[in-house]
């Protein structure tokens, strides 16, 4: 039933216990938003899934470790999560508190002018009111 979660772990050299996959699930169908650790919980509460508090940051952690999901921290200290690892920058809608990924990256041009720095990620949050929160 699980067999892409599986199969996902495995390529990532993760062992595919039944909670991790079961958490890999949840971000997969949930792809399209950005995931507090808080949101997977009661998720697996709310559906009567036995998962703790702490398993669900203990398999975040290592997912995060190993380069499966990113992560977007805001300027309150939420910490959210998500799958899409491709170059993109977000959106926080300062109304409804969405997060959007926008395809836009920091040109090449621009980060040799800081060749001095060693960047080790890009991160830009830009903050205003969504298309839904304009009226």
């Amino acid at each position: 039933m699980f067999e892409k979660e599986i199969e996902e772990l495995k390529s990532f050299n993760i062992n595919p216990s039944k909670q991790r996959v079961l958490v890999l699930n949840y971000l997969n169908e949930h792809s399209d938003k950005h995931n507090t650790v808080d949101d997977i919980f009661k998720a697996f509460r709310d559906n009567d899934t036995k998962l703790s508090l702490a398993t669900i940051y203990n398999t975040i952690s290592l997912f995060k470790r190993e380069g499966l999901i990113s992560n977007v921290t805001l300027p309150s200290g939420e910490v959210k999560y998500e799958r899409d690892r491709s170059n993109h920058i977000h959106f926080e809608c300062k109304k409804c508190g969405e997060i959007y990924n926008m395809k836009m990256e920091l040109s090449d041009n621009f980060l040799k002018e800081y060749n001095d720095f060693t960047i080790e990620r890009k991160y830009v949050l830009l903050r205003g009111l969504c298309p839904n929160c304009q009226d």
